[in-house]
């Protein structure tokens, strides 16, 4: 029986599912972020070097591989990149390249919530986005431009609001109003002087800045004002992606998922009342119906009977 394997490759980590063709769990696992930014000859080699690490990890199973796909954050489909990502997929699990794929994540993450043409997914995890996939297979997406552009809604989003606040409070004049949100940050970060902000943020900005979502949700579970603030502006990000799609695809049924998202149960409601206002009597927002690795891995093995 043909057994494929799925990847979620994102920025704070990769998940992955092997399964069979009868859908059943052979394994599972996490590893190492892997983007689908390779344009410098550093990025690639961190890439090479975390698809070795991931593939020797996944061979400790002992686990015959057939074919494999992947959803990349930062991976436009049929790029270069995307054929540099199958060459090394397919180099390290053994398997000719044309049982390999690599994918958007977007697409991966649709794959797990929505049937072709069935409804909207926004993304919120460090990154955001929102993605519908129709069933002839024409992409239509919103968002998605990474940190330096946009990620409105994300996680990032959310530590970067959080972190111009505490940067801006600080030039206010003392004595500064005690502040829950200001405690946590602190706690978090080490400190709130500028060369230890300065190292925190800039070390490795675009995960240790996510990383700030969960002590601003904490805060905002503490009833902090300007913590609430953030997370309700995320959730008007967030709509705004499906706003921009209902546009060209009309009112469709809505799933919100990623750990940006999740990271406190006010984004979720508020995500709620602003889809409302966009859309007529809209269904409940639903979620992922299995992780995006797995249907990463389904998808692997539906290439392979084709």
């Amino acid at each position: 029986m043909s057994v494929g394997l799925g990847l979620d490759c994102g920025g704070s980590a990769t998940r992955w599912f092997v399964i069979d063709a009868a859908g059943r769990n052979l394994a599972e696992g996490a590893g190492p972020a892997i983007s689908g930014l390779l344009y410098t000859p550093a990025q690639h080699q961190k890439f090479l070097t975390a698809i070795a690490a991931l593939c020797a990890e996944i061979a400790k199973f002992g686990l015959a591989i057939d074919a494999a796909a992947a959803g990349v954050t930062g991976l436009s489909d049929d790029t270069p990149e995307a054929e540099a990502f199958v060459e090394a997929l397919s180099a390290g699990l053994g398997i000719p390249r044309q049982h390999a794929a690599a994918f958007d994540d977007a697409r991966i993450g649709y794959l797990a919530s929505f049937e072709p043409g069935e409804g909207i997914l926004v993304y919120s995890g460090t990154g955001s986005f929102a993605y519908h996939l129709d069933d002839r297979s024409n992409v239509f997406r919103a968002g998605g431009y990474g940190a330096v552009i946009d990620d409105g809604g994300s996680g990032y989003w959310i530590g970067r609001e959080a972190l111009l606040w505490l940067v801006r409070r600080s030039e206010g004049v003392p004595p500064l109003a005690p502040a829950t949100l200001a405690d946590h940050l602190r706690k978090h970060i080490g400190g709130d002087d500028w060369p230890t902000v300065r190292r925190f943020a800039y070390s490795d900005t675009r995960n240790n800045v996510a990383s700030l979502s969960r002590p601003v949700s904490a805060a905002a579970s503490a009833g902090d004002p300007t913590a609430i603030t953030i997370l309700n502006c995320a959730a008007a990000e967030l709509a705004r992606l499906v706003k921009s799609l209902v546009a060209h695809v009309g009112p469709k049924p809505v799933a919100l998922t990623g750990g940006g998202a999740s990271s406190h149960p006010l984004i979720r409601r508020a995500f709620a009342k602003e889809i409302a206002r966009i859309i007529e009597d809209p269904p409940p927002v639903g979620g992922e119906r299995e992780p995006p690795a797995r249907a990463a891995a389904k998808l692997a093995l539906f290439r392979l009977a084709e």
